[in-house]
């Protein structure tokens, strides 16, 4: 089936609903993120709006990032007692920091390597860096991620002549 086929039969507005859970669900492992792009890319193929699927996206992945945060905050007593030694270490290191060094190093992680969040997310939760300091630049690298991603897919569908 071809990408354009796919979204016309889901219909390009609930295209949107759909990215948004498979973003979600993408979000929360690294073993479905290669399923995420995938139909993030056939969307884009198929006649979604590459911007409207980054955002959308983005905001899906976050919130699947959210939860390993979540969780690695959670498990920060069991994490500390085993490894409270680099746990320290790298908590210095982070403190030792400009706030906006580690927001940019954030950002280009998220919103510029296809590596998972969740890894990021639970390190960043483990070492009680702040949730409020790092999601808005969760947010932001995601939404940069996908939307370059469905821009790429976008234009090289249409050089192709595949659509």
């Amino acid at each position: 089936m071809r990408p354009s086929e796919i979204v016309e039969t889901i219909g390009v507005r609930n295209s949107y609903w759909v990215i948004f859970v498979v973003a979600v669900l993408g979000g929360v492992s690294s073993f479905t993120s290669t399923s995420f792009y995938a139909t993030a890319v056939t969307f884009v193929a198929g006649g979604s709006h590459p911007l409207l699927i980054g955002i959308i996206s983005g905001l899906g992945m976050s919130v699947g990032d959210s939860i390993f945060y979540f969780l690695g905050s959670r498990g920060r007593k069991a994490f500390l007692e085993q490894y409270k030694e680099k746990i320290n270490k790298a908590t210095k290191w982070l403190e030792g920091k400009a706030r906006w060094v580690v927001s940019l190093l954030i950002f280009i992680y998220m919103g510029f390597t296809p590596l998972p969040g969740d890894i990021l997310m639970v390190s960043l939760a483990v070492l009680d860096y702040s949730y409020k300091k790092i999601i808005p630049f969760v947010i932001i690298g995601n939404i940069t991620l996908i939307t370059i991603l469905g821009y790429l897919s976008y234009y090289g569908v249409r050089l192709s002549g595949i659509a």
